[in-house]
């Protein structure tokens, strides 16, 4: 009995069984085989559907070759198959490219939100909608709560945020005040896609995709920045080693009043930082080399090392 077809849209994978090769040369199975063996991987063949079976299985006409197949729904004899070549071990196995008579694909009520949604956003970053901070004198580890606060309250992470509420690791207040709650108490009665709704859940499946998030906005007023942070893949490590430590990189991208325009790359592996800046001015390459030790210190002093700067000057920044 052949395996069932694996449907996929209106594209399937069809196992064939050799029957017997119109012209019988030999073992009739061995024969038609080595037919279909001849073929190249991804060679587009035509196929013509010759008979039903009593089992509700096709002979298909192939290559010279007669073989039976599981065919989609709606399939009648005579009907003519496009085919290519997907595999020969341990037999030949063919993708229908639009095959006649197959029943139109259908989505789960799931796949048509998701597409919905996706159809009405095709946002890839997060906007901040006002300055994280009121002044560029604030102190750092205000904007750095600020910046935090940007990524972890933008609904990207709201269902593991729901999860640690459940588990009693994170207050109600804060699960209530992200954009999915808020939207959800002034969204229309008559069901309308809220367009933020759309971009959230459009940015989440990138999340998912590519694990990387972006944002971009004001830091403070009239200061822009462009922002993203990665999860860097683990290092392959042997039997004896010790679990590797999770790496993450940081991109930040400024046009400064006075440095102009600045890059910096932070990678952060446990508590060990490199930072790798680029600016298109050589005067303020210069300065920030001479302010290197500087931020040594002060990343000593909020307990990590800086292993590696590297401070170069580049127009394309």
């Amino acid at each position: 009995m052949v395996a069932p077809i694996d449907i996929q849209g209106t594209r399937s994978l069809v196992p064939l069984e050799s029957l017997y090769p119109t012209a019988r040369i030999g073992d009739a199975r061995e024969d038609a085989n080595a037919r279909l063996s001849q073929l190249a991987l991804g060679q587009k063949v035509q196929g013509t559907v010759a008979s039903l079976l009593d089992d509700g299985s096709f002979i298909v006409k192939l290559a010279d070759t007669a073989v039976r197949a599981n065919l989609p729904q709606g399939s009648k004899v005579g009907d003519q198959l496009q085919m290519t070549l997907m595999g020969t071990e341990p037999r030949a196995t063919f993708l229908l490219d639009g095959e006649a008579g197959a029943a139109p694909a259908t989505f789960s009520p799931t796949a048509r939100l998701i597409d919905s949604l996706q159809q009405h956003s095709t946002a890839t970053a997060l906007l901040g909608k006002t300055p994280l901070v009121s002044t560029g004198a604030a102190p750092p580890a205000q904007i750095a709560a600020a910046l935090q606060g940007a990524l972890g309250n933008s609904g990207i992470f709201y269902e593991s945020h729901v999860q640690q509420w459940a588990n009693g690791e994170r207050p109600l207040a804060d699960v209530l005040r992200e954009p999915q709650n808020i939207n959800a108490r002034t969204a229309s009665p008559d069901a309308v896609l809220n367009p933020d709704t759309a971009r959230i859940v459009n940015l989440q499946l990138n999340t998912l995709d590519i694990p990387r998030v972006q944002w971009q906005g004001e830091v403070w007023p009239g200061q822009t920045m462009q922002w993203e942070v990665s999860e860097q893949p683990q290092q392959q490590q042997t039997p004896d080693d010790e679990a590797p430590e999770r790496s993450w990189q940081s991109v930040v991208r400024f046009d400064l009043p006075t440095l102009g325009r600045v890059a910096a790359t932070i990678t952060l592996v446990g508590d060990h930082v490199q930072v790798q800046v680029r600016t298109a001015d050589p005067a303020s390459a210069q300065t920030l080399r001479l302010h290197g030790a500087q931020l040594s210190e002060a990343l000593a002093a909020a307990g990590s090392m800086l292993d590696l700067l590297t401070v170069r000057q580049d127009e394309q920044t």
